[in-house]
């Protein structure tokens, strides 16, 4: 057929149309006796599920991976890492199985319109309706029962999937509680048992490491250095470009003899705070490229992973304790202690910092090796009796000054409630210890050590925030000279910018430091993501939903908006009218009202992204 077509449209215009309708003629002969059983067999139709079925379906299938969790959940209940994991899955399969159900909402306000364009049916001995209409109607009657239906299959899975999530919350919250009360006999034959031990285990790390180093040195002398290299490298290019950012806040001016206050709190927080993260990034690349190039094994790796993070822990102690207490210098003290106190109080808090770290270090040895338990016990056992004598002797040492004395003077003891408090917690380590209660001993030790210095160094930064942001304080500072002096910026704006200085602080204090505190309280990673998921994208308030990113991105398309609107307005004044020799008047009231409309539409732009209802602005609008 298509030969004859073509033939047909090759023709000249002056060939007869009977022509023409003989070849198609011919040509559907052709088709007509080409043999049936030569076409190829029709593909079978397929049907595509209807929405509701597809509902239906998704709801199964999240019920029998709602089982699947739960049976996963009686398999490791001992196992708190993994609890984690199913408790974000039983939380993301709740929010799918919600999201089922909302999918319908639409249809099902769709089916109580026409519901109620319909009408009720008519009443006995009025005249009947339409059989179009009584099966219209009967249609949406079973529709909307089975979506009622799916609607309410919905809402009991989703209380089964709450109820699985608090169920994984309180076997956790067991299992934490068993850690820490779990009691151990302090005896004669726990020693005993772990002196043997300890010689065992420092036997297998000796031949551990030793056969590690000579790995190393014989396959993977250059792999190593360069990791090392690689390290160096990016410590350094952090801490270079950190201190060019931050060097009016961390440099020590010497001509300075009495700083002013935000100043020793800005050059305190951030002596802290960077060369820690240069610390750490160190410490990250390392083992990165150490791992990245086949360097460590998998029987030494948890034990480098584990000393670098020490380390870097350790680092950060003695940062801040120095930052602090400023055992050197007096004028950029931030507490009102002589200068031997200081001495002593850093080397005291320095010490603590050591002896738990090498705790968790030593501890964390025994389990590589497969040590025996009793081994762990004894070595958390020793280091919470040092640390509860470290608080003693912290509670009697005289460190303190009144007001208007000089750092060199003798200082004088602790205030009654500070004293009492480093005396019954020093008591309460080691007597928690000699009771066998060596995991709350150890639980405590820890949180005194470390949650206290990042709690002291969120302290020091909101006390900086505060300070940078009051009125007239910003201009005070060497950043804001400098900035007064380049820009020439008035004390309004520099006002303005230490203000937003003060939040950028509290935003990085709250960023970085609780889900430190929160890791160090025995919360795992899962649920710091699982709770910053909700943060920022459904908090609820009665029926209201409200979203974080959303609100972000309604504000950051709304100041687009602003920003095309006043583009726009000066193209128009400048290219169109200004060539249309209209009345200044016209001009001006046409460039408003291109401006009003401008930002009614990215108001409104901005409001429906950051998941505004529209309609429900309906009322105030009128």
């Amino acid at each position: 057929m298509r030969a004859v077509r073509r033939l047909s449209l090759s023709c000249e215009g002056g060939l007869l149309p009977v022509f023409r309708l003989v070849s198609v003629f011919l040509a559907l002969l052709l088709c007509a006796a080409t043999p049936v059983l030569a076409q190829p067999a029709a593909a079978p139709a397929v049907e595509t599920a209807t929405p509701l079925q597809q509902a239906n379906a998704d709801l199964d299938k999240a019920g029998a991976q709602l089982n699947a969790i739960r049976e996963r959940v009686d398999t490791y209940a001992d196992d708190d890492a993994r609890l984690v994991q199913l408790k974000v899955e039983a939380e993301a399969l709740n929010r799918s199985i919600l999201a089922i159900s909302v999918a319908t909402r639409p249809r099902l306000d769709a089916i109580k319109a026409r519901q109620a364009e319909l009408g009720d049916p008519p009443a006995e001995g009025a005249p009947a309706e339409a059989d179009v209409v009584v099966e219209e109607r009967k249609k949406l009657t079973v529709e909307r029962n089975e979506i009622n239906a799916l609607t309410g299959e919905a809402e009991n899975l989703s209380i089964e999937a709450t109820k699985l999530s608090n169920r994984i919350t309180e076997i956790r919250r067991q299992l934490f509680s068993d850690a820490i009360l779990k009691r151990t006999e302090i005896s004669s034959d726990l020693f005993s048992e772990a002196s043997g031990a300890i010689a065992e285990e420092t036997q297998t790390l000796g031949r551990t490491v030793t056969a590690w180093m000579q790995f190393v040195w014989k396959f993977k002398r250059m792999q190593l250095l360069g990791a090392v290299a690689l390290s160096l490298m990016a410590a350094l290019v952090l801490l270079s470009g950190s201190y060019r950012l931050f060097s009016p806040y961390i440099t020590r001016a010497a001509r300075q003899e009495k700083p002013h206050y935000i100043t020793r709190l800005s050059v305190a927080f951030w002596s802290t705070v960077l060369p820690t993260m240069a610390a750490a990034a160190f410490a990250g690349a390392s083992y990165f490229f150490l791992d990245t190039f086949k360097v460590l094994r998998p029987d030494i790796a948890p034990i480098v992973a584990i000393a670098l993070g020490v380390l870097v822990a350790i680092y950060f102690l003695g940062q801040l304790a120095n930052a602090v207490l400023s055992p050197g210098d007096g004028h950029w003290r931030l507490v009102r202690v002589s200068d031997r106190g200081a001495q002593l109080l850093w080397l005291l808090i320095f010490s603590m910092a050591v002896v738990n770290g090498a705790d968790y270090f030593l501890g964390t040895i025994s389990e590589v090796l497969g040590s025996p338990v009793v081994l762990t016990v004894v070595k958390s056992f020793f280091a919470s009796i040092v640390i509860g004598a470290l608080l003693l002797v912290t509670a009697f040492i005289k460190p303190v000054l009144r007001q208007g004395e000089t750092p060199d003077s003798p200082g004088r003891p602790w205030p009654r409630s500070i004293f009492v408090l480093l005396v019954l917690t020093g008591l309460g380590l080691i007597f928690a210890a000699l009771l066998g209660y060596v995991g709350m001993a150890r639980f405590v030790a820890t949180q005194i050590v470390v949650t206290g210095a990042v709690i002291v160094t969120m302290y020091i930064g909101f006390l900086s925030g505060r300070a940078v942001s009051a009125t007239n304080a910003f201009a005070e500072t060497a950043v804001g000279k400098r900035l007064e002096e380049r820009f020439g910026l008035g004390q309004v704006a520099l006002d303005q910018i230490g203000l937003a200085a003060g939040l950028a602080i509290y935003l990085l204090l709250f960023v970085f430091f609780v889900p430190l505190i929160l890791l160090q309280w025995g919360f795992q990673v899962a649920d710091i993501e699982s709770w910053a998921y909700r943060i920022f994208t459904e908090i609820r308030i009665g029926t209201i939903t409200i979203s974080l990113v959303g609100i972000l991105a309604g504000v950051l398309l709304f100041v687009a908006g602003l920003v095309i609107t006043r583009w726009f307005q000066r193209w128009v004044d400048g290219n169109v009218l200004a060539r249309s020799q209209v009345d200044a008047g016209v001009r001006n009231s046409v460039r408003t009202a291109v401006g009003y409309a401008g930002v009614a539409l990215a108001g409104l732009v901005g409001i429906s992204a950051a998941g505004i209802n529209l309609s429900s602005l309906a009322l105030v609008a009128g």
